[in-house]
């Protein structure tokens, strides 16, 4: 996969566990860490002025701390 199919965001807070076929699921992201995610997975917001993005948990290729 090339670069310009990848989204980069710093990770800024971590949601609660998921539940995925009965198994429990921790986030791959750690606060702060840099995720690399699908270029079409997540939802991108904007509250006063600043861009967010929540992505879920399967959208996220790699981290880097």
């Amino acid at each position: 996969m090339s670069l310009t199919k990848l989204k980069i965001w710093q990770v800024i807070a971590v949601g609660a566990s998921a539940l995925q076929e009965g198994q429990k699921i921790e986030s791959p992201a750690k606060l702060n860490e840099v995720v690399f995610y699908k270029k079409w997975g997540g939802n991108e917001v904007k509250i006063e002025g600043k861009e967010y993005m929540f992505v879920k948990f399967e959208d996220i290729l790699a981290t880097e701390a």
